[in-house]
């Protein structure tokens, strides 16, 4: 009967310590884009049109960077970008109309973003490449305030993603393709 008490007491210590153990907090996670380094995220999705060997190309990029800002000193930054091109069998060819909606950089949090609607309407400037860049407004963080704490909340105001929106392009051969393209995913944009 000793023994039984013996273990009986034993497993009420185990678990009464148990108990007690302290489980560490899990640390936010999210990559990481260093602005000081220039760091960048980018995504590119084919959208093709039906039947056809037409498609566009569609990218979305999130650009760090850093700046000084007269009233927060050092600071640095997150800016949201799309790049659309056209091509058809023989290869690059200038889109001649591109349509965006709803592209941006957006906060994790959702309760703000720097974004546009209808980048680019009609007659848009090519590159000698036929690719196409809209930039978005960009995001900034004063380095005092934000890059002490710039990992610590997956939902917070330096965890953003970037998104290309809907898309509607004219291109040369006349065909229109339209359809979503692609999002950067979520990151940390920090100073360091």
């Amino acid at each position: 009967m000793k023994r039984v008490w013996t273990r009986l007491l034993a497993i009420t210590v185990l678990l009464a310590s148990a108990v007690f153990v302290a489980v560490p907090a899990q640390a936010a996670s999210l990559p990481v884009l260093i602005a000081t380094s220039g760091n960048a995220a980018h995504t590119c999705a084919r959208i093709t049109e039906s039947g056809t060997s037409d498609w566009v190309g569609v990218c979305a990029d999130i650009l760090t960077g850093t700046y000084t800002s007269s009233a927060n000193g050092p600071s640095y930054q997150a800016t949201g970008r799309v790049e659309v091109w056209c091509n058809n069998s023989a290869g690059v060819i200038p889109c001649l109309q591109i349509s965006i909606t709803g592209a941006g950089l957006y906060r994790q949090s959702n309760t703000s973003w720097a974004g546009d609607n209808n980048l680019c309407i009609n007659n848009c400037s090519q590159s000698s490449v036929g690719r196409s860049y809209f930039t978005e407004n960009w995001l900034g963080y004063p380095d005092a305030t934000w890059e002490p704490i710039c990992r610590d909340d997956v939902n917070g105001y330096t965890a953003v993603w970037a998104i290309t929106g809907s898309i509607i392009v004219y291109d040369s051969d006349g065909w229109t393709i339209s359809g979503t393209g692609p999002e950067t995913g979520h990151y940390f944009v920090c100073e360091n």
